[in-house]
């Protein structure tokens, strides 16, 4: 037994730096204005992942020539580095905010909202939006004129707070994956 106590101790110390690691990290200070552009009009996939903190997306239509998607707000220093490996195309996003795999632990509480837009190019049209994250509430503002569908995953309780009703047109899908509160409504 004695020979036991000090193999649990080394665990409980290796998982309380684990933690102590893991939140530091995630502290939300490096403020971030950044924008990508997608040519096409018909828009396959923008995807926003890995968001560890309240989530805010708004998108509308727009009069311009290409569809602009930005994101205004704090993140983490590790937010920030794994944004770096975005991959946008002519008709598809790829934003992380994070490392696709296992998470020992995340907060949202004290980490402030981050703010996405995507502004639609004139009679552009997506396939699909698609917004997974970790940690934070999520709230989104679609075009008045959506006519699409809406597949929502929560996870550990969340709740779907507000959602409007599905429209007819089944090639357009708003998709999200979360594991805190999720709102949808349409926009003026």
């Amino acid at each position: 037994m004695k020979k036991i106590i000090p193999f649990f101790i080394l665990i409980i110390t290796f998982l309380g730096v684990a933690i102590y690691l893991s939140l530091e990290s995630d502290k939300t200070d490096v403020e971030i204005a950044k924008s990508w552009t997608v040519t096409s009009k018909e828009i396959n996939t923008i995807e926003i992942y890995g968001s560890e903190q309240p989530f805010e997306l708004e998108i509308v239509e727009t009069d311009n020539e290409v569809t602009m998607i930005s994101l205004t707000g704090r993140i983490s220093e590790a937010a920030m580095s794994t944004l770096e490996k975005a991959d946008i195309s002519e008709n598809d996003a790829y934003i992380p905010l994070g490392k696709k795999g296992f998470k020992l632990v995340t907060v949202a509480s004290g980490k402030s909202s981050l703010k996405a837009k995507i502004e639609l190019a004139k009679g552009a049209t997506f396939k699909e939006v698609y917004v997974d994250t970790w940690n934070g509430t999520v709230d989104i503002t679609l075009p008045r004129s959506y006519d699409g569908g809406y597949d929502v995953n929560l996870n550990s309780g969340a709740k779907l707070l507000e959602v409007p009703e599905e429209g007819a047109n089944k090639a357009s899908i708003l998709k999200i994956d979360a594991y805190a509160d999720v709102s949808i409504r349409k926009g003026d």
